[in-house]
This record gives C-alpha cells, sequence and structure tokens, in this order.
C-alpha cells in the first residue's frame, strides 16, 4: 500500500474511531446517572434527535507532525446502513470509499485499483476500533459511543458547562468525556481514551449550522495523540444537506486490478 493511499485510509479511518490513552481508569466506579437528571437529559435530547440521511462536503487538512496536505471529501450517510467517502485533490476523485456495519470497499482511480475488507482489518492496521455509527456520531455532532454506556458514568454540571465521562467496560475498554454547553445543548467537545492502547483523540466543534432544527457541526478538529506522533484533521464545511434521499453505492469498473 503507498504512503498516500494509507495517509487516506488513515484519514477516513480516524474520522471512524474509537481511539485511547491511558489517563482514565476504566475500572473507575463513578456516581450513577441520575446523579444529575438535567445533564443526562440534555446528553439524551442531543443524541436522540431524528435523522436518516446526511450529506455533508468538506475542505480537509490532514497534519501529521510537521507534514500536511489538504483535499476535498464528499459524505453520504444512510442512518445505521451505509456511507459512501470520496477524496478529491484538485477537484479530481482519487480515492473512494463506501463503509457499512461490517466491511468496507475502497477504490484507487489513480492506481485504477480497489480493495475489499472487514472493519476490523483497520483496528489490525491502525490500532483503531471502528463503527458506522462512530463516524455519524462525529460528523452529526452527537456523542460517541453515548448508546452502549455502561451505568458507571459521572456528570459534573454548573451553570455553564456539563461534563460526562462514561466507560465501556468489554474486550476493547474505552472511556468518553464529552463537554457540553448548557447554555447551547451542543457539544464543545468530546474525547475517547482506552487503557489498552496510547493513543487519546479529542474532537472539537468550533461552529455549528442550524438545518430543519438539528443543529450540524461545520467547523470539526479533530487531535490524536500517539506516541511520537500527533495528527490533527480539520473539516470546514463546504456545503450540507440533512434527510433528503441519497443513493449510496460503488461500481469498481471491470478493468480494476486488487491493489497491492
Amino acid at each position: 500500500m503507498t504512503r498516500t493511499m494509507r495517509l487516506v485510509l488513515c484519514f477516513f479511518i480516524l474520522s471512524l474511531l474509537s481511539c485511547s490513552k491511558n489517563t482514565l481508569p476504566v475500572n473507575a466506579q463513578y456516581a450513577p446517572l441520575n446523579e444529575s437528571k438535567s445533564g443526562l437529559s440534555i446528553i439524551d435530547s442531543i443524541h436522540n434527535q431524528p435523522w436518516h440521511y446526511f450529506y455533508g462536503k468538506y475542505t480537509t487538512t490532514y497534519k501529521e507532525d510537521a507534514k500536511g496536505f489538504s483535499f476535498k471529501t464528499s459524505l453520504k450517510i444512510s442512518k445505521d446502513s451505509a456511507l459512501n467517502a470520496i477524496v478529491s485533490l484538485a477537484n479530481i476523485p482519487f480515492f473512494n470509499a463506501l463503509a457499512t456495519r461490517d466491511s468496507l470497499i475502497y477504490m484507487n482511480k489513480k492506481d485504477r485499483c480497489y480493495g475489499r475488507k472487514s472493519i476490523s482489518y483497520f483496528e489490525t492496521l491502525l490500532g483503531l476500533k471502528l463503527s458506522l455509527t462512530n463516524i455519524e456520531e462525529l460528523f452529526l455532532g452527537l456523542p460517541l459511543g453515548y448508546a452502549n454506556q455502561n451505568n458507571n458514568a459521572r456528570i459534573d454540571a454548573n451553570k455553564d458547562t456539563i461534563r460526562f465521562t462514561g466507560v465501556i467496560d468489554n474486550q476493547h475498554p474505552l472511556a468518553y468525556v464529552y463537554t457540553l454547553s448548557a447554555k447551547t445543548n451542543r457539544i464543545t467537545w468530546q474525547r475517547i481514551e482506552s487503557t489498552q492502547d496510547s493513543t487519546v483523540a479529542t474532537i472539537y466543534y468550533e461552529a455549528w449550522n442550524l438545518i430543519d432544527k438539528f443543529y450540524i457541526p461545520t467547523q470539526i478538529k479533530i487531535a490524536i495523540e500517539k506516541p511520537q506522533q500527533n495528527i490533527l484533521v480539520y473539516f470546514s464545511y463546504d456545503k450540507m444537506e440533512l434527510n433528503l434521499p441519497l443513493d449510496i453505492y460503488l461500481q469498481i469498473p471491470n478493468d480494476y486490478a486488487p491493489c497491492n
């Protein structure tokens, strides 16, 4: 796999991310969720916003340590079903990917090749655990992994912010932290951590747009810290649509060969 293809896959996967750092004790016993009913109700209201389809086009900047490059990204999402991502350089599409709940197909137009992988392949490649639901949550400004939280969670609230710390305790333990604005009822930033790896990902939402009574983030920054490596990914929206039916598919030309 070429370096460019690996970077593009890194970008795509980091967008779907589950990441980690050895900072939160996964087995900590936090206070019950009902400690702050108002805080929990705000998180519930954000998580439970109804939607079916999403289209977004972004100017994207990827920076890895001292290196970086920019490109265009377009996303089509059908909730809990499928996602199509197209990456373009100089207005020329060169990478196309279709993700479902258990697999990913990608096509490299520059090298005229394609690949088919299980979603679990990327955890082996990058040490990141994937979920189609995660990318939906990330780009729609929803709390990552919230539906899978167990009862060991803590809510700290004051008049300005609400901080939620939740833990998923399974084969790949993850800790989630959300900081919300009590004034706007929107997530300011959220973080995913794990004691199994040495990585932490923080997603900052810097601007929002109201579409059909649904606030969607228009400026997203993802900061990823690993041992001896730092990655920043910026998304700045060019166009957005919500709940307009979408055709999501990927057709591979007959003359394309498997990617090396």
